[in-house]
């Protein structure tokens, strides 16, 4: 197979997005951002209008407009930092320099908002939740994710860590065991999602038979599957280290002295309890054979057939998988369920082979789809669709576009900043939206991007700016939701005998009297705030001493390094005796959730509880790929009519909308500021003649009357 430069051809290959960066060019001081020069972006940007104008020219068809600085203003927030700006910042880019686009799309990519933006977008991608299968936090995962966002992670390399990471869950540095974890005991719904997701393409119909619409085979499916065979969702490595061996052997005083009764024993079953989410993780690299189905009933092999992982398209995948050993070290038919004997073979890093295989730039479909789902994001539709299901015969709107945007993909080597900077500095981007929806006779050939409703995160983003003055300074770290969860697996494993005796009481207890126990619950409910109070100011100090623990080491003082070491083991100490309150409440695996109900979206549960204002606009529940929708309904009305606006927005007069409006010395100005702050941009003649004198007239109630109306109009709601 040629590599993705050669098939693109000569003409668009021959935009490289590489070398040193031109001094003084704007935004080459930007952080993540000046790795390739600005006339590299821009002449890639140039590209992408030759190639759409010629296109539209060759149908008869004009490009729009372009917008004014305002709307583009309005739109590149709402596209790389996902929510509108305030009137404040909007002012601000009016008043800059000449060339205030480029500067502003720099700074939206190199900003908070972005990686929270971006982050909304790969969970609905993803179907990441914060509870994954039954006690499985998502919180590592989704630390693992904005992590991998924020320090600008190829797209490459973050899904091959996704697709090869193993070790336990729940401990510090594995968080992106969560994506196998997302389909615990379900490694063919993972393969089949992990297709549609990177590669475009959907492979589940296939599970059972033949696909009846597209080329792929059962037997193909199955052997994708293989990769991944042999997975455990387990991960017992604990159990080797000393403090596993210690709570190993605390664990014996509680087995039953007969071999065979541990799962009759309550104490014994609740010390396992106790020790659960140590065990939460991924296992194997991948044995590379799988067994096909038992009713398998095409002539290319046999029922119950020990098959070896294969590729399904592209450069073969070489493995040392041994079919013929498999088959005789397999286990045997389970009799109740008549399903086929498992598999038993060696590990041999066919995970591995598969990541590389998939996250390549010789994988052409795995550089299309992502940036086809990234054109999509900016242009209301992918040059290719759909983007999740395309098949052999599918073709793109404009071949040439689409072997250009690959182009630049693969030569920003999958940087998505670096891709949506070429994008954004577009002139095509950069044009007024159509609100004419296309047909199959009449494609879109974008001659600017489709006029769209904001998605649930941007509307609810754009919501709380109306009410939080700097909202992207109220963005959590990445891990800090996380935080709570790797401290728990760390003290679990430095649990003494004592607190190991105690949590199995109390969980026997709620087995034998559940009454009694819910008493001694309310009661612990108590103990375990004050200890979660205890343990935050514990946090605070340890804060303080690791900054001190820097100056000492920095001025060479061993004495007092010493010192500070000292009180930080103590201080170590007594966080671990103030972890058993909160894990006899029961409250232990929430503990440090301090979500503020104006969070950005991103910092929010994942998905939202149903009933909130995230769901209602159409947030995913993250039970399907890209599941979110933009379809109206009735309590979206109510919700703007009479919910978010009416108590967080208009009765409070710190709301950053209104102090904004408030500080406008004459009614005209209030009005102004009104358009701005919510609309983006300024009222017309006509608008502007029908609300001054009323501001003038009425004050107070007509200024809540006039953001009541601006944020329940249209406009507020798509991006224009």
């Amino acid at each position: 197979m040629r590599t993705i430069r050669l098939a693109l051809g000569v003409a668009t290959a021959a935009i490289l997005l590489a070398g040193p960066p031109a001094s003084g060019a704007a935004g080459d001081n930007a952080p993540g951002l000046n790795r390739i020069p600005r006339e590299k972006i821009l002449a890639a940007a140039r590209e992408i209008d030759r190639l759409v104008e010629a296109d539209l020219a060759a149908h008869t068809l004009k490009p729009n407009s372009p917008l004014d600085d305002a709307a583009f203003a309005r739109r590149v927030y709402l596209d790389l930092a996902g929510r509108i700006p305030t009137a404040e910042e909007l002012s601000r880019f009016l008043t800059s320099p000449s060339d205030r686009r480029e500067a502003l799309i720099d700074q939206l990519l190199t900003s908070p908002g972005y990686t929270s933006h971006l982050f909304n977008w790969l969970a609905d991608v993803l179907r990441v939740k914060s509870r994954l299968q039954n006690q499985v936090s998502g919180e590592p995962y989704i630390h693992f994710i904005k992590e991998s966002l924020a320090e600008g992670k190829p797209w490459d390399q973050f899904v091959r860590e996704l697709l090869t990471a193993s070790g336990p869950s729940e401990k510090r540095g594995h968080g992106a065991t969560g994506y196998m974890m997302r389909d615990r005991g379900m490694p063919e719904d993972n393969m089949s999602n992990t297709i549609t997701i990177f590669l475009g393409t959907r492979l589940e119909c296939a599970q059972c038979h033949n696909h009846p619409f597209d080329k792929w085979t059962q037997r193909q499916y199955h052997e994708m599957v293989a990769f991944t065979g042999g997975i455990r969702y387990t991960d017992d490595s604990y159990r080797t280290t000393e403090e596993g061996k210690r709570l190993m052997a605390l664990g014996d005083t509680f087995r039953p002295k007969e071999r065979g009764q541990e799962n009759r024993s309550l104490e014994y079953r609740a010390f396992q309890r106790l020790l659960q989410p140590l065990g939460y993780g991924v296992n194997g690299s991948g044995t590379g054979v799988y067994r096909l189905p038992r009713d398998y009933q095409y002539d290319d092999a046999k029922p119950n057939e020990i098959i070896k992982a294969k590729a399904m398209f592209g450069n073969e995948v070489k493995l040392a998988a041994d079919t013929a050993a498999a088959e005789r070290s397999s286990g045997r038919p389970n009799p109740r369920n008549n399903r086929a004997p498992s598999v038993r073979a060696s590990d041999i890093n066919s995970r591995e082979a598969y990541a590389k295989w998939l996250a390549s730039s010789e994988n052409p479909r795995f550089t299309q789809v992502i940036a086809n789902r990234l054109w999509k994001r900016f242009f209301g539709l992918g040059v290719m669709e759909p983007v999740d299901n395309l098949k052999e015969n599918t073709q793109p709107v404009n071949p040439a576009l689409m072997k250009h945007l690959e182009t630049v993909m693969v030569q920003v080597g999958y940087d998505l900043r670096q891709y949506l900077r070429v994008l954004a500095n577009s002139r095509t981007y950069q044009r007024e939206a159509c609100a004419k929806e296309p047909s199959e006779d009449d494609p879109f050939r974008f001659p600017g991007p489709l006029l769209r409703r904001m998605t649930a995160e941007q509307l609810w983003d754009s919501m709380v700016t109306l009410v939080v003055a700097d909202v992207d300074s109220t963005l959590r770290k990445p891990e800090e939701a996380a935080e709570p969860v790797y401290a728990q697996y760390d003290r679990i494993t430095k649990l003494t005998a004592e607190q190991v005796k105690t949590g199995v009481e109390m969980e026997v207890l709620r087995q034998k009297d559940p009454a009694k126990y819910r008493e001694m619950q309310q009661k612990m409910a108590a103990d375990a705030r004050n200890a979660q109070r205890a343990d935050e100011e514990a946090r605070k100090k340890a804060a303080a001493l690791q900054e001190s623990l820097k100056a000492a080491k920095k001025k060479g003082d061993e004495a007092a390094a010493k010192k500070i070491k000292d009180e930080l083991q103590a201080l170590e100490q007594s966080r671990s005796a103030l972890l058993m309150p909160r894990m006899q409440a029961g409250n232990y695996r929430r503990g440090g959730d301090n979500r503020n109900a104006l969070s950005r979206a991103s910092d929010l549960a994942q998905p939202a509880p149903p009933g909130h204002f995230l769901r209602e606009f159409g947030q995913s529940d993250r039970e399907q790929i890209e599941a979110s929708h933009k379809d109206s309904a009735v309590p979206q009305a109510l919700s703007l009519l009479n919910g978010f606006v009416d108590k967080s927005i208009l009765p409070n007069t710190r709301s950053a909308i209104r102090a904004s409006v408030d500080a406008a010395k004459t009614p005209a100005e209030k009005a102004v500021a009104a358009f701005r702050g919510i609309l983006g941009r300024d009222p017309s003649a006509k608008e502007k003649g029908t609300w001054t004198p009323d501001l003038e007239k009425r004050g107070e109630a007509a200024v809540r009357d006039l953001i009541w109306t601006l944020v329940n109009t249209h406009e507020f709601m798509f991006i224009r």
